[in-house]
């Protein structure tokens, strides 16, 4: 049953209304029908606040990475209550390509080709997890996302629409299979496609590689065709080299006064007789003696003093001419083929925006992933290279990145051995759901060997590198809306948002109405006030920050009106002061209703 059976006349009306204002608003852009069902990971969070929940942590020195286990949606919901507008630097995803081939899941159901909703899901699916990544990226922030052709139109205008097209930096063809795809219809596809975007473009900035332009160039000369160097010999070398072989390809070449020349095309027909398959040789000595008479050097092809040939027939020979360069030796003259860069032959400074290197074949991701945890059911894990190229053009040393579709946690990896490379400080969040346990078996597993160096089988990877490990599940707490709410529900659970967002994770200090956090430094503390004020209580509590040592001391209070009376730490020196949670709440508040206008 189509579901407008169910509709009476004016409902009908109504929703056909309602799609013609909607058409007439958008005079262009991109459309989808929205009156689909709901997605039931968006309805959650109109009756339930998402928090984080810690499961464990694995602490080996270094920065403070995050993993979190859950749907990404009520994860971004959650952190974008601390981090609204100013927190993450770079964004890479890694979404559902939407292939109609089990690997995109809409309100648990797989969506195949025959779904004639389906790239409306897709859309309404994409749609309110980029709005949210939207809000947490920092002004100056960028975001890359990996797509195919299945949806990259698609997301192309919906991005435009999220982040303005003012800000669309690249659509950039990533080579995944240079030897391409011989299976797709037409042509062998090699590339997918990494479209790249910034919150805003007057404030973000785009990193170059470390590569040494003049030194990378020094093998290489420049003619008007562009860059080339030197090839492979024209004379053909091996079994084959004989003129008997490939007799077309047997012919002089003239020099004189340094440029190279090809004989006639009736000089060259009077060579070899096809009929008898002889060679004429008395032509071809004849034909010797009279250009070295007008002076010309002579190169007839010789292998271990009998008659040999070239790479090339004739006619490929005068059409590519200025192809051949001439080395002088002491015993004449040899010819060589110009060898034209390839791709990525040629590196720079700024990338290309054609981004290939032969790292990023996409069979190496699934070699990497299996050498850190062993045989595993993930499929189509991005290469390291690629990704740890990505964050390295998108992000600071000391910058945060987000993926919230980390999969098999590639992104972590390439965070991890950027910080080991360059000295960097770089965080990550990864979000991933456990579908298949994918979280448990494969995103952890490897996160936890590249930081330890030990795999799960118990053998070494390697000598690990320092970071912490904070792993949280997404939880829930009931949305009452009242003061209450905040004070009894999310004060009390909201700690692990705020040590997130303030990078502090070593609690040491704590009752039944304070939390104290510390930094791996000991030069941060976080102090967390979390009920009304009660003098005693709160003068213990002051007596804490007062004590401390740390250079920079927080403090969050909670606050119904989003405002702390900083009078009340006067004598208290050198101290942030931050409302929780009623901020927070409101937050949240503005999120569900931005989700409910769609």
């Amino acid at each position: 049953m189509n579901k407008y059976d169910k509709y009476n006349k004016d409902q009908l009306i109504k929703h056909i209304e309602g799609l013609e204002q909607q058409l007439i608003s958008s005079k262009y852009g991109l459309y989808w029908d929205k009156s689909i069902q709901s997605e039931q990971n968006v309805e959650r969070v109109k009756q339930f606040i998402p928090i984080l929940k810690s499961e464990n942590s694995l602490k080996n020195s270094g920065a403070n990475q995050i993993l979190v286990e859950g749907d990404n949606f009520h994860i971004l919901t959650a952190i974008s209550m601390i981090g609204n507008g100013n927190f993450v630097d770079l964004i890479y995803i890694d979404p559902p390509y939407n292939t109609g081939k089990k690997d995109f899941m809409y309100n648990d159901r797989f969506v195949d080709l025959e779904d004639g909703y389906r790239h409306s899901k897709w859309l309404s699916f994409m749609h309110g997890r980029l709005k949210l990544a939207r809000e947490i990226l920092k002004e100056e922030g960028l975001i890359f996302i990996s797509i195919d052709d299945n949806e990259q139109a698609n997301l192309k205008l919906l991005c435009d629409g999220i982040f303005g097209k003012q800000n669309f930096i690249a659509n950039l063809p990533t080579i995944m299979n240079l030897k391409g795809n011989n299976d797709q219809f037409g042509f062998s596809g090699t590339h997918e496609y990494t479209i790249v975007y910034s919150k805003n473009t007057n404030k973000c900035k785009v990193g170059e590689f470390n590569v040494d332009e003049e030194t990378a160039l020094e093998e290489w000369e420049l003619d008007e065709k562009g860059y080339f160097k030197k090839g492979a010999t024209l004379k053909a070398t091996g079994e084959d080299s004989a003129r008997e072989k490939r007799p077309y390809c047997f012919y002089p070449f003239l020099i004189k006064n340094g440029i190279l020349q090809t004989i006639t095309q009736q000089e060259y027909s009077e060579l070899y007789n096809p009929k008898t398959a002889q060679f004429n040789d008395a032509f071809l000595q004849s034909l010797v003696k009279r250009y070295e008479k007008a002076g010309f050097e002579v190169i007839v092809p010789q292998i271990n003093g009998a008659y040999g040939r070239w790479r090339w027939g004739y006619n490929t020979s005068v059409k590519d001419i200025d192809e051949i360069i001439i080395i002088n030796g002491r015993d004449g003259s040899t010819l060589y083929k110009k060898q034209r860069p390839q791709l990525g032959d040629l590196p720079t400074k700024k990338p290309k925006t054609l981004f290939f290197k032969p790292e990023y074949s996409s069979g190496n991701g699934t070699n990497q992933l299996a050498n850190i945890i062993g045989e595993n059911d993930f499929n189509n894990p991005k290469p390291l290279q690629l990704i740890k190229d990505l964050v390295f053009l998108g992000c600071s040393k000391e910058g945060v990145v987000l993926d919230f579709f980390a999969g098999s946690g590639t992104t972590g990896q390439a965070v991890l051995e950027l910080n080991q490379e360059d000295g960097g400080n770089r965080r990550f969040i990864l979000c991933t759901n456990n579908e298949n346990n994918i979280c448990t078996n494969v995103t952890y597993p490897r996160l936890k060997t590249v930081i330890t160096g030990i795999r799960p089988d118990g053998t070494k990877y390697s000598d690990g590198i320092p970071a912490n490990l904070h792993y949280f599940k997404c939880d829930f707490i009931p949305n009452v809306g009242n003061a209450d709410q905040a004070k009894y529900n999310l004060v009390e659970k909201v700690n692990n948002l705020l040590c997130i967002a303030e990078d502090v994770f070593n609690l040491v200090d704590s009752s039944s109405r304070h939390y104290i956090y510390q930094s791996n430094d000991q030069q941060k503390h976080v102090f967390m006030y979390i009920d009304y004020f009660e003098e005693k209580s709160f003068e213990e509590f002051k007596k804490k920050i007062v004590d401390s040592k740390a250079k920079t001391k927080i403090v969050y209070m909670f606050s119904t009106d989003n405002v702390v009376d900083e009078l009340l730490f006067k004598e208290v020196k050198g101290v942030e002061i931050k409302p929780i949670p009623s901020k927070i709440y409101e937050i949240y508040k503005d999120i569900v209703e931005d989700i409910k206008r769609g």
